[in-house]
């Protein structure tokens, strides 16, 4: 808890996928919190805004890291700029397609 108040990063995964379903933060979703919880991410997926806005930022990303890579450090953040929008499809979709 005092690293939530202190803004501090997660220590580990605050999502788990278990055999009878999903826990956040240490806590197994009931039925009807896993419903919202899949309607939600199903609602995140198909979201146009969020689209657009993900594909505007692989395309920074990837003019950072071909076009304007002056340093290493630039190389590594746009290829992490990429790995975070990868990482953030595969866990939407996944969460997505849960069975409730």
């Amino acid at each position: 808890m005092l690293l939530v108040k202190l803004n501090a990063p997660p220590i580990g995964d605050l999502i788990h996928f278990t055999s009878t379903g999903v826990m956040v933060d240490g806590k197994e979703l009931n039925q009807e919190a896993m419903i919202s919880f899949k309607e939600a991410c199903a609602s995140l997926k198909d979201n146009f805004a969020r689209k657009v806005i993900n594909e505007q930022i692989r395309f920074k990303a990837i003019d950072l890291g071909i076009d304007k890579a002056i340093s290493i450090d630039t190389l590594f953040f746009s290829k992490a700029c990429l790995w975070v929008l990868n990482e953030q499809e595969i866990l939407i979709s996944k969460l997505s397609t849960l069975d409730s």
